[in-house]
């Protein structure tokens, strides 16, 4: 119903704003504040029983918000040079800390993939990246792209400190929520492999 919809909205935009994705604009983290207020809003208003011109100025204010938070959180490379820019800046980036080095190779051509598709590619990536460097201690991180029987995948490996992929718990942790929730917005699905010392391998595919 409409309300259990609204909770896990909700629940979407408090992930949103313990995430890293806001800092990338001062006012993103005001602006996904003040969209959870709108929905708490319509949330009272519901319960309230207000009129249904009410309820439908709310979500329109509400879904002013979400485009302008969207707008916010798309990174410029992305948006004037694609994908394939995108995530050399994104490996250039942490290569530059010098704490890794990350190589990525890529045989498919994105250039064809919707805008939302880039972003959540990039998203996954960073996330997987950043989870490498801080949780995995990792020195060496493999990015490769390709297409095999009409099936898109990415490959991720790292020679991170890894954790035991059998344990659901922890992949409930680092980030994997927020992982998996982008594979599957992309019509995807992934794999982890991984042990205590021997690093982590993800497989995600994508249509």
């Amino acid at each position: 119903n409409k309300m259990k919809y609204l909770d896990e909205l909700e629940k979407d935009i408090l992930q949103s704003v313990e995430s890293n994705e806001w800092k990338s604009k001062n006012n993103t983290k005001e602006r996904l504040n003040e969209l959870q207020s709108y929905i708490k809003n319509e949330k009272k208003a519901i319960s309230l029983r207000l009129s249904e011109n009410d309820i439908y100025e709310l979500k329109k204010k509400a879904l002013e918000n979400s485009r302008r938070i969207a707008h916010d959180l798309f990174p410029p490379v992305l948006e004037k040079f694609g994908l394939q820019a995108g995530i050399e800046e994104l490996a250039e980036e942490f290569n530059s800390t010098k704490k890794v080095n990350v190589v990525f190779n890529n045989t498919i051509d994105f250039e064809f993939f919707s805008a939302d598709k880039h972003l959540h590619i990039f998203r996954i990536l960073q996330e997987l990246l950043n989870n490498s460097l801080r949780h995995g201690k990792a020195t060496t991180i493999s990015i490769q792209f390709s297409t095999l029987e009409n099936q898109n995948s990415c490959i991720y490996i790292d020679n991170g400190v890894g954790f035991d992929s059998s344990d659901i718990e922890n992949k409930k942790g680092l980030g994997m929520q927020n992982i998996e929730s982008r594979i599957n917005f992309i019509g995807g699905t992934y794999s982890i492999q991984s042990k205590p010392n021997e690093g982590v391998k993800i497989i995600f595919n994508f249509k």
